[in-house]
Formats: structure tokens, sequence, C-alpha cells
């Protein structure tokens, strides 16, 4: 089922685990008209929990409204939230350390893998 969506790429048991109650989501799965996750996002958000995901716990996963996949790291310490668009852009919302970012991932890399190794840090 999500090997569909990730074009059969190998994927750990917990990422299709984490990602595929979203898979079973139809458009307007909220009663309001929000969009079914994409296979874009869905990728997307295969690939970032992949990359991310065997140093630090699993996210809270959610779908977006616009077709999108959440992804959602809390500690005392560390916010993380990563917003995955429905054709696949990644943005970040980064606490950590008494400092915020937000933005796209690639201009906030630096800021994203400290809030990373704090979470792998509390894990």
């Amino acid at each position: 089922m999500i090997n569909l969506i990730v074009d059969q790429k190998e994927i750990p048991q917990v990422v299709i685990e984490l990602l595929s109650p979203l898979v079973e989501l139809d458009d307007d799965w909220d009663g309001y008209g929000a969009l079914a996750p994409r296979a874009g996002a869905l990728k997307a958000a295969a690939d970032v929990l992949v990359e991310w995901g065997r140093s630090i716990p699993s996210p809270q996963v959610m779908a977006s409204v616009g077709g999108g996949v959440l992804l959602e790291w809390e500690s005392r310490d560390v916010d993380l939230v990563v917003d995955v668009g429905a054709e696949g852009g990644v943005s970040v919302y980064v606490r950590a350390c008494d400092a915020e970012s937000e933005g796209p991932l690639a201009e906030h890399r630096q800021e994203t893998e400290q809030a990373l190794a704090l979470l792998a840090l509390t894990s």
C-alpha cells in the first residue's frame, strides 16, 4: 500500500506504520473539504522519517488540509514541526535552545540538525 506511494522504495516497517493511516484518507476526510495526502507529500514524509527516524523518537503524524503531511516532535527543550506540502516541499518550525526559526528546510538545515541532536539525546 504505502510502497506504491513511495515508488517501491524499501522503507522500514515503522515508517509504513506511521504513514499508513494517512494513505487510507479520502478527500474531505475532515468534512470541510480537506484534501487527502498526496503521493508527493507521502513520499517526502517517508524520506524525512527514513533520514531522521533512527536516532529520535517517533513523531506525531497528521494530515494537513491541503494534501500534505505534518510531522511533529515535542520535548521539554525542543519543538520540531515538519510541514510537507502536497507536492513534497518541506518546511520546518524549530524551537530549541530558546531560539526559534521557521521556513524551508533547505534554509534552516543547521537549526533542524541541532533540534534533531537534542531529540536524540532525550530519546
